[in-house]
């Protein structure tokens, strides 16, 4: 369960300030075979704070997903990704989970999830600490078979 005080990384990438603290968690929520995919696409999620965080936030996932062996499609995938942000309203910051279900299902196959509190002047670190928080969602991320 997620604590109150939870701080969105979403959120965290849009802050001013230089400290970071990120929880990282992922599981398998639902049936289906997502390694047996080789496509997937990007479905409308809840809105996210600003363009950059959404751009940043979206290629760091295309970059570990087909780093897995999967080929980013326009539609007419095998897996689509869903991105959601919140922010926790009485600290400073919010939540960003990704979430992957298999084409023709609505349940939730994969949720990877990163809350805490990431805030840096610069673009470039806060993009940084979002690609390294996705990046440990996706480390026990199966491959795609095709790409074995």
């Amino acid at each position: 369960m997620t604590p109150p005080r939870v701080v969105a990384l979403g959120l965290l990438l849009a802050c001013s300030t230089a400290a970071h603290a990120i929880l990282v968690e992922s599981q398998f929520v639902g049936g289906g075979d997502v390694a047996g995919a080789s496509t997937y696409c990007w479905k409308e999620g809840a809105p996210v704070p600003t363009p950059e965080v959404e751009r940043t936030i979206h290629a760091a996932v295309d970059k570990w997903m087909t780093a897995k062996g999967y080929r980013l499609t326009e539609c007419e995938a095998e897996l689509y990704v869903v991105a959601n942000s919140k922010k926790d309203e009485s600290f400073p910051g919010g939540e960003v989970k990704i979430e992957i279900s298999m084409a023709g299902s609505d349940r939730v196959t994969w949720r990877g999830t990163a809350t805490g509190v990431v805030v840096a002047n610069k673009i470039k670190k806060r993009q940084q600490m979002a690609n390294l928080a996705i990046k440990k969602m996706f480390k026990q991320f199966p491959r795609a078979r095709s790409a074995r």
